[in-house]
């Protein structure tokens, strides 16, 4: 399935980055992120109770990709500001250089990444919420 090709990408990707902001003083918590995309694929019987959980996590881990973006954003800023730094005191020590460009182009496709997966926890919610009206509507009717 390619969405489970984008969902190994992306955990690839997170855990690579796991070390690059963690020496910048952050910390990025994908528990349970793997659970809930697992919980909607296997996801047979569209009942309310089922519906209306998995909508509130794709809610959940929609705004908490947003926030992470923002500030993913912030560090690719300072890291852009640092190499700029480098360049312009004309480093001698071009394998610093080449690494901060290399996590810079991680970094970016990390974001990427990071919007995809927000899209799909939108679509989720949106597809979880008509299923959960179309079985409250059932429930009403052969009530």
């Amino acid at each position: 399935m390619e969405e489970d090709k984008d969902l190994l990408k992306f955990e690839k990707l997170a855990k690579y980055l796991q070390v690059l902001i963690k020496d910048r003083g952050l910390i990025l918590n994908l528990s349970g992120y793997e659970n809930f995309m697992l919980e909607y694929y296997s996801m047979i019987q569209c009942d309310i109770e089922t519906s209306s959980k998995i909508s509130k996590e794709a809610i959940f881990w929609s705004d908490y990709f947003s926030e992470v973006r923002n500030i993913l954003n912030l560090v690719l800023m300072d890291m852009g500001i640092e190499m700029n730094v480098l360049l312009i005191n004309n480093v001698k020590n071009k394998k610093k250089i080449l690494i901060l460009k290399q996590e810079m182009t991680m970094l970016k496709l990390f974001l990427r990444q990071l919007s995809i997966q927000k899209n799909l926890c939108i679509k989720i919610f949106f597809w979880t919420l008509k299923n959960f009206r179309k079985s409250y509507d059932e429930l009403n009717f052969y009530s």
